[in-house]
């Protein structure tokens, strides 16, 4: 076998010995990290995966919960409910190899949503001094993790991209003052999950159960199948990217949801009843067991 024939199975059989060593690792998705903040005074579901039938160990706060990884390597513990705090804390993570969140906190957690007006940024406010807030408000604890833009016509397990960072120009404006008035009220840590995304309809948001509850708008159902997400400089769908389980189609424009009266269809459908419409379009900004 001569030397370039020898190449190509090294490589290869490497990063097959690479995969099983990544799959037998305890991992967690990226939701997790340094610097997050955990949800008070209701249970906190901590998930990964591991290799098969490997038993994971969760500690934090004086709690330690174990679970067994699944068939498919996932696992999945439970942390019981926690009161609010500041002090920093480790969370740790082990099933052979180990992992460790640093600067743990615990206080409250809320969802971030929207289009430009959510998303626009701390530093784009006008007058606002970002260093003097810093120093006349050093006692508040606020966390942020911005969720990238990434279409896909299906859940997504995990995401890449993410780091929870402490309160910077780079937060979201109306969630910082939203979450000031908390830290200053209930003098607790709040965290913050940015899912902004600056022009897009309501749809795209909005699960194929949602459409379901009205009947006049199951019609959009069957178009989930072919359905393209704009890439993450073309929110507006411009473009198109194609992923695994969406067929290549430009999105937005072909679905009409471009158009003046796009977004008047679901909001006069569910205008009749007020219920449902809370149900379908307005994502649930408290977090419901933590992150």
């Amino acid at each position: 076998m001569t030397r370039n024939q020898f190449m190509p199975l090294a490589v290869a059989a490497f990063l097959a010995c690479s995969g099983a060593m990544l799959r037998a690792e305890v991992t967690l998705p990226k939701v997790f990290g340094d610097h997050m903040v955990l949800q008070r005074d209701m249970p906190v579901p901590v998930w990964g995966w591991a290799e098969k039938a490997k038993q994971v160990t969760v500690t934090f706060a004086g709690q330690e919960k174990r679970a067994v990884a699944d068939e498919n390597g996932k696992w999945r513990v439970t942390l019981d409910p926690m009161k609010a705090c500041k002090e920093p804390r480790e969370l740790t993570v082990s099933a052979g190899n180990t992992v460790v969140f640093k600067d743990v906190a615990v206080g409250e957690v809320w969802l971030c949503s929207g289009q430009s007006n959510m998303q626009m940024l701390l530093g784009s406010v006008k007058g606002f001094d970002f260093r003097a807030e810093v120093k006349a408000t050093p006692s508040l604890v606020i966390r942020h993790l911005k969720i990238p833009w990434r279409g896909s016509c299906i859940p997504c397990d995990d995401a890449s991209n993410l780091a929870w960072t402490e309160r910077s120009p780079d937060t979201t404006a109306t969630g910082y003052f939203f979450a000031r008035e908390l830290a200053r009220e209930l003098d607790v840590p709040v965290g913050l999950i940015n899912a902004t995304w600056g022009g897009t309809p309501i749809e795209p948001w909005t699960a194929p159960s949602g459409f379901e509850a009205v009947a006049e708008l199951r019609d959009i159902i069957p178009q989930y199948a072919v359905w393209d997400m704009p890439t993450s400089t073309t929110p507006r769908g411009r473009t198109s990217t194609t992923g695994k389980a969406c067929p290549r189609r430009r999105f937005g424009r072909t679905m009409g949801w471009l158009e003046p009266a796009a977004g008047d269809r679901s909001q006069k459908a569910l205008g009749s009843n007020s219920q449902i419409a809370s149900d379908v379009l307005c994502v649930k900004m408290r977090v419901d067991g933590g992150i």
